[in-house]
């Protein structure tokens, strides 16, 4: 049993409501208008004849609903491609009704519609409106706060970079101002470690200050071997000891160390020409070198030609002191060219000078006992030996000379 509200009306059949429905109508169809005091019934008959019947394709005008929500961005999705809505249904639900021609979608807000489009192939479908209405939305300046935030940011950063590289410019422009040139070729390689984790910054630091040690000692080293005036380089690991059983090897050695010079003693090598003497005075000399002493090497002639232009020159006391001081003086091939006695008086002059406070190398051919002779004056020759001879080493070479068997093989 039912019941047809306000009318009372009950039925328990179709044909019963029907019943009721009917004269309702007659009753609604007769009744006036308090609008316009007219009847149903009469409006009908004086505006049948302009009604048209329905065309039967608009009854299915729409034949897809769908509903999506529209995004942040002010856009919903269909079929894979975006399409623009006005910002004020941002994360509100609207309904999608697709033509029969699929040509077109029409979109409602709560059974309005408030946009449509023409469906197209792009990844993004803006209508003009709508554009203009993200673009001055409350969405879009949040937006265009964020983007000014990391446009700052990036600013700040670049910045910041910017001045990471000066300083680093500045640091290696300050190393090579310091000579620290080293340290200023190398530091960005240890720089990419310490970025990258691989090294600690004290352990680059000192790896650095290590190689920068390495580097002024061997640049220091070439300095003082330079200055030390050596005709050719020869390293005492070079020679050859077996071609010369003659050597003491150990001695040697010994010499390599510089004890020699703390007592302020001196070696005299003395052998034919081509044994080695010249060889073992500049490998002690280089020796000497890597020792941070200062040494000088010179030839025996020249020397003596250098302190007779000094005595013409009235200055010769300036120059003896100037070799006087070298720490150790060598003296390479005293006695293969003639000595006059004026000469040899200079010689001493330069040995006595030296006595008990520097040390002194000297190569020679001529025995000990015979340098009287070359020197023109057994006078002399005692002075300069015992000056020379005391506290010292003498070392006779007894072989053949490397020159000769070179010529021979």
């Amino acid at each position: 049993m039912g019941r047809l509200k306000p009318y009372d009306g009950e039925f328990s059949t179709i044909n019963d409501l029907n019943d009721i429905v009917d004269r309702l109508a007659k009753r609604l169809n007769h009744e006036r208008s308090q609008s316009n005091n007219q009847k149903p019934v009469e409006l009908w008959t004086k505006e049948k004849e302009h009604f048209r019947s329905l065309n039967h394709d608009l009854v299915r005008y729409f034949h897809s609903d769908q509903t999506r929500k529209v995004s942040r961005d002010s856009m919903i999705r269909f079929q894979n491609h975006q399409y623009s809505i006005s910002p004020n249904y941002i994360g509100k639900e609207v309904e999608i009704k697709l033509t029969p021609d699929d040509k077109t979608i029409h979109i409602f807000y709560q059974g309005v519609e408030i946009q449509k489009h023409d469906l197209t192939n792009k990844q993004f479908n803006y209508d003009l409106h709508d554009k203009h209405a993200i673009l001055k939305s409350d969405l879009m300046a949040e937006r265009m706060k964020k983007l000014t935030s990391i446009c700052l940011i990036i600013s700040v950063f670049t910045i910041r970079l910017e001045d990471r590289m000066n300083q680093y410019q500045k640091l290696v422009d300050n190393l090579t101002k310091l000579n620290l040139d080293n340290m200023a070729a190398s530091i960005a390689d240890y720089r990419q470690q310490v970025n990258d984790n691989q090294i600690s910054f004290s352990e680059a630091l000192l790896k650095l200050t290590d190689k920068e040690i390495a580097y002024q000692q061997q640049k220091s080293l070439k300095r003082r071997i330079k200055r030390a005036r050596f005709p050719i380089i020869k390293l005492l690991s070079d020679f050859d000891y077996q071609f010369q059983p003659s050597i003491n090897q150990q001695q040697i050695a010994e010499f390599a160390t510089m004890s020699f010079l703390d007592n302020q003693e001196n070696i005299v090598f003395i052998g034919s020409p081509g044994v080695g003497k010249t060889h073992l005075s500049i490998g002690l000399g280089i020796e000497a070198c890597r020792h941070d002493v200062r040494t000088l090497f010179i030839n025996c002639h020249e020397l003596i030609l250098r302190l007779k232009a000094a005595q013409g020159k009235q200055h010769l006391e300036r120059v003896m002191r100037r070799y006087e001081r070298y720490d150790l003086l060598i003296i390479d091939e005293l006695g293969y060219l003639p000595i006059s006695t004026e000469e040899a008086k200079l010689l001493f002059q330069l040995i006595n000078g030296r006595y008990e406070r520097k040390s002194t190398i000297i190569t020679t051919n001529v025995p000990l006992s015979s340098w009287g002779a070359v020197l023109h004056s057994t006078a002399t020759a005692e002075a300069i030996l015992d000056r020379l001879v005391y506290h010292s080493h003498v070392i006779k070479i007894k072989g053949k000379s490397y020159r000769l068997a070179s010529v021979n093989s």
